[in-house]
């Protein structure tokens, strides 16, 4: 007679389980003993060609990746031969889901316009950035946080935006600022997600516990997946002189590979006395996490058709420690308001003009800035005098001056440099919103020499004494008065001729 030691088998192997890891070994005892070799295979239930049996010994290991995406769990059969006896096992593997997807944002994120200074009913939220996992150990599991613009470089009391690290909420946190020069125009914020973040630890009063009662126990069995054809013999009787331990129900099990490391828990299922196929132990969840199992929960005498304990939580996913991380940019952009009145770099602007020069002379240029946004009236800028200088004898303004370009010109000829060699104007430029900034223009009058000089007197006496002979012959010597001129014009020199 050839039995396995127990019909049924249940394994909790981790999706992230590299290639070669043990799974069970399902071994078969002939009864009498029998000098011929037991032979294993799997006849159904791997038609992909996930899992490998070593024809000696049982051993079933990993042949391919697992997907616990694709499929959550692979029911086996495992049959042995010996000396034209038969017997069949089934084997059910559970496959544990890795962090192995990304989070990604379904949806582009969007584009915002919000208005400037604008601080009514802040924190606000803006908007939900939700983000998907096709990992199911990562759902309700994500966390969000920000960056960019606004968040950069500062405190947190001094951000002007935060997320809600689960729900994914962006939230306003102070009124944003357009102008220069710590303004923006457009705010770049970046809405990060985490996988593999939260790991929610079992109760201690929910902890796994073993079974109790003499007829249970755990066997820790070491193999070592076989390079070559003698070493696997070798492996194979290794394996095959260590058994299970039996029990009436279920014997529990931990089997690590020598290569891998990797650690599965074992549930082997033997059938009860009324002859029942089905054991609900298989439907118990098993907890584990990165890749090694802990025991199943029990309480006394375990005999499968219990259920789980209530208080334990899902401890993430298996295999851990790899993070994944997604961003979305969602771009802010701010609308202006009228905010910033005109300046005018130079409080001050000289100017110069010829004076007797025509009507449409330039004296000058004026320029102010404005830091609303330039696409809007806001920033519009248009120049006015808003104190001229005006001609007596006409009652007209002297100067004027170009709205748009804020050049300003004589508006009368014939400026006398003699008369009013300065003049002081005062410029206003003024918004399309209405807001105001001043500045002033000083005009120097340059000089034109268009005025004859003069003696300062009509009549000139000079008293001089006889001249002696010697004299006579040094009269380039002899000074007899200094001649006065008066011109109102500047930097002129003067020739000077005497005739009789």
């Amino acid at each position: 007679m050839l039995t396995f030691s127990r019909t049924q088998y249940c394994v909790d192997i981790p999706e992230s389980s590299p290639l070669a890891s043990t799974v069970i070994h399902a071994s078969a005892i002939h009864h009498p003993a029998h000098q011929d070799t037991v032979r294993y295979s799997i006849p159904e239930g791997n038609q992909d060609g996930v899992f490998t049996i070593y024809r000696h010994s049982g051993l079933v290991s990993l042949a391919a990746p697992l997907d616990y995406e694709n499929k959550k769990t692979h029911e086996l059969v495992v049959a042995a031969e010996c000396a034209g006896v038969a017997a069949r096992a089934t084997v059910v593997v559970r496959v544990r889901d890795a962090n192995d997807h990304a989070p990604v944002f379904p949806r582009p994120a969007p584009r915002l316009t919000l208005v400037e200074e604008d601080d009514r009913d802040l924190p606000t939220p803006l908007l939900q950035l939700e983000a998907v996992d096709k990992d199911e150990c990562d759902r309700g599991r994500l966390l969000y946080n920000v960056a960019g613009d606004g968040v950069d470089g500062l405190p947190p009391r001094d951000a002007f935006f935060s997320v809600d690290p689960r729900s994914g909420i962006l939230l306003q946190l102070r009124a944003l600022d357009r102008d220069p020069p710590e303004g923006r125009s457009q705010w770049r914020v970046k809405v990060q997600v985490r996988d593999g973040q939260v790991k929610e630890e079992t109760p201690p009063s929910a902890q796994p516990q073993l079974p109790q009662g003499n007829e249970q126990h755990q066997r820790t069995q070491q193999s070592k997946s076989p390079v070559s054809h003698q070493k696997e013999e070798k492996d194979e009787e290794k394996i095959e002189n260590t058994h299970l331990s039996h029990a009436q129900n279920h014997t529990q099990a931990l089997l690590t590979s020598r290569e891998t490391g990797t650690r599965v828990k074992v549930i082997e299922t033997r059938e009860p006395s009324h002859n029942s196929n089905t054991d609900a132990s298989c439907e118990r969840p098993l907890y584990s996490d990165a890749g090694t199992v802990t025991e199943s929960e029990g309480s006394g005498d375990n005999d499968g058709t219990g259920d789980a304990a209530e208080g334990t939580h899902v401890l993430g996913c298996a295999g851990g420690g790899e993070v994944h991380v997604a961003e979305a940019v969602v771009v802010i952009e701010v609308r202006d308001i009228n905010d910033n009145a005109p300046v005018f770099p130079l409080h001050t602007t000289y100017g110069q003009v010829l004076e007797n020069g025509p009507t449409g002379l330039q004296v000058a240029q004026v320029f102010a800035t404005d830091l609303d946004d330039p696409k809007t009236r806001n920033a519009k800028v248009r120049y006015f005098i808003e104190k001229n200088v005006i001609e007596e004898s006409s009652g007209q303004a002297l100067f004027a001056v170009d709205e748009a370009t804020g050049v300003l010109t004589t508006a009368r000829c014939c400026l006398d440099r003699e008369r009013a060699p300065r003049y002081r104007l005062q410029v206003v430029a003024a918004d399309g919103g209405g807001l105001k900034g001043t500045g002033t223009v000083v005009v120097r009058v340059t000089d034109l020499n268009d005025n004859r000089p003069r003696l300062e007197h009509h009549v000139w006496e000079a008293a001089v004494n006889e001249t002696s002979e010697e004299e006579l012959q040094d009269l380039a010597s002899l000074s007899l008065l200094r001649l006065s001129l008066l011109d109102r014009d500047t930097d002129n020199d003067f020739l000077y001729r005497v005739s009789l």
